[in-house]
């Protein structure tokens, strides 16, 4: 699990600071390995391989937006469902998210790896698809 915190000017024209929570659980993680297509891991090698700014811009959006969610306040549990990542995806904290990880390839890898749980960062190195290797820096 990853946090951002941004700091910002709300519609309401009202300085906000908010912490937005970013979490990508083992199920979640197996279920995108597997799929018709190969899943996850054949879905960037075929990014970096075309090195299409376009389908890099939509698999960091795809990233956050599916890692995204809100901690109950128990700690127990983290919420996603559609209506929870559409509030998000409208919001300036998205906007600013979003934006800084499409400029700094180092910054979208530190994140999709805060995402992953800790114990599994080994298997997904030892498979050796970096991150790193996305033509980041598109605008």
């Amino acid at each position: 699990m990853i946090s951002k915190t941004v700091t910002y000017m709300n519609f309401d024209d009202e300085k906000v600071t908010e912490t937005c929570w970013f979490n990508i659980s083992k199920s979640e993680l197996a279920g995108m390995a597997s799929g018709p297509d190969g899943g996850l891991k054949a879905k960037i090698e075929r990014i970096i391989a075309s090195q299409n700014k376009y389908e890099i811009l939509a698999l960091i959006k795809e990233i956050v937006l599916f890692a995204y969610g809100e901690k109950t306040p128990d700690g127990r549990s983290f919420m996603k469902t559609p209506e929870i990542t559409k509030r998000f995806e409208c919001s300036i904290p998205y906007d600013m998210i979003y934006t800084s990880l499409f400029s700094d390839a180092k910054a979208f890898a530190d994140f999709v790896k805060g995402t992953l749980p800790k114990d599994i960062l080994s298997d997904v190195n030892a498979e050796g698809l970096e991150v790193k290797d996305l033509p980041i820096g598109v605008m």
